[in-house]
C-alpha cells in the first residue's frame, strides 16, 4: 500500500519528491524495479492475449500446408515434404510475423533482408531446437534471439543473446547442421502431430516471453541506464547552500523522479502510437520531473533555513 501512495502522490504533485530526499535510495530503487516488473506483466500479457488469437489463425493455415509436425529420430520435421525448407508470415495488427522451417539447412544475410522490413518478430524451427527472435535495433539489423535446444543434453548456447544479422545467420546455420546423436528431451514423444493447438501453443509461449523479456529490458535496463546517466551528470550540482549535492539525496530524489516517467513510457508504447517510442517519452517526462524535484528540493531547503535564522534571531532577542 504504501507503494500506491507514494507513487500516486508523486505523479499528482512532483513536489512530494522533496520530502523523500532523506529517504534510502535503496528503497527508491526497489520501488523502481516494482513498478517495471508490475508493467511488465502487465502490458506483456495484454500484448500477448492479443496476439495469440491472430496466432492460432496462422497456425491453422500452416497445417493446411505442412500437414502437421512430427518427432522422429532426425528431430523435429514436417508431415509432408520434411526435407524442403518452408517459410510463413503471419499477418498481424502489429506487423507480421514470420515462422521459418529450415530443414536442417543453413541461411545466409541474403536471405534475411525480407526479415528486417515490417516483420517484428517470429519463430524459427529446426531439426534439433527451436527459436524465437525479436527485433532489438532495426538501424543495425540486430535481433534478441531466444534459443531453446530439443536434445537432452546439456544446453551448448546461451538461451538468450542480442545477434546482429550477420552473427545470426551464422548461429542459425550451426545449429540447422547440427548432427548430434543427443536423443530428443524425454517429454518430446516420436510421433505427428496434426493438431493446430500444438504449435500454436508453442509460438504463444515464445511469443509471451519474448514480450515480457523485451519489456524488461526496456523498463530495467534501458530505463535505469538513463536515470544513472542523469545522477552521474548531477555529481557537480551544488546545492542550496554551496555545497556539493550529497551522493544520497542525488539517488533518491532522480530514482523517485523516474517513476513517472517510465509509467507515462510502458502506457503511451502500449498504445502503439507512431513516432512515440518508449525511450523518447521515458526521456522527456523524467527530465520535466527531474528538474521539478530538485527545484521543490532547493524551495524546501531554503525555508529550512530561513525558518532556522528566524528561530535564531528570536532567541537573540
Amino acid at each position: 500500500m504504501d507503494f500506491f501512495k507514494t507513487f500516486c502522490k508523486i505523479c499528482t504533485a512532483p513536489s512530494y519528491i522533496s520530502l523523500l530526499a532523506e529517504k534510502s535510495p535503496w528503497k527508491a530503487l526497489f520501488y523502481y524495479l516494482v513498478l517495471a516488473l508490475l508493467l511488465a506483466f502487465v502490458f506483456s500479457f495484454f500484448e500477448s492475449c492479443h496476439v495469440n488469437k491472430e496466432i492460432r489463425k496462422g497456425c491453422e493455415f500452416i497445417y493446411e500446408k505442412t500437414g502437421g509436425f512430427q518427432f522422429t529420430e532426425k528431430g523435429l520435421a514436417t508431415i509432408k515434404t520434411p526435407e524442403e525448407r518452408k517459410e510463413y508470415e503471419i499477418v498481424s495488427s502489429r506487423g507480421k510475423m514470420r515462422l521459418d522451417y529450415l530443414a536442417g539447412k543453413g541461411i545466409n544475410e541474403k536471405e534475411m533482408e525480407s526479415w528486417e522490413q515490417d516483420t517484428l518478430y517470429g519463430v524459427i524451427l529446426l531439426n534439433k531446437a527451436v527459436l524465437s527472435w525479436t527485433k532489438y535495433n532495426p538501424r543495425e539489423a540486430s535481433f534478441m534471439v531466444m534459443y531453446a535446444s530439443l536434445e537432452d543434453a546439456p544446453p551448448k548456447h546461451p538461451a538468450m543473446q542480442v545477434l546482429k544479422k550477420d552473427e545470426f545467420a551464422a548461429f542459425l546455420t550451426l545449429l540447422a547442421e547440427n548432427r548430434s546423436s543427443a536423443p530428443l528431451r524425454k517429454e518430446l514423444k516420436k510421433g505427428e502431430y496434426k493438431d493446430p493447438l500444438v504449435l500454436s501453443r508453442i509460438l504463444e509461449a515464445f511469443v509471451s516471453f519474448g514480450n515480457l523479456c523485451l519489456y524488461l529490458i526496456q523498463y530495467v535496463l534501458l530505463g535505469l541506464l538513463t536515470v544513472f546517466f542523469f545522477m552521474l551528470i548531477q555529481i557537480f550540482r551544488m546545492g542550496p547552500d554551496g555545497k556539493r549535492l550529497a551522493w544520497k539525496v542525488n539517488c533518491t530524489l532522480t530514482l523517485y523522479a523516474a517513476l513517472p516517467a517510465l509509467f507515462a513510457g510502458a502506457i503511451l508504447q502500449a498504445l502503439h502510437i507512431p513516432l512515440l517510442d518508449f525511450q523518447n517519452i521515458f526521456l522527456l517526462v523524467f527530465f520535466v520531473y527531474d528538474i521539478l524535484a530538485f527545484n521543490a528540493y532547493y524551495r524546501s531547503f531554503g525555508k529550512d533555513k530561513n525558518n532556522n535564522n528566524d528561530d535564531e534571531d528570536k532567541n537573540e532577542e
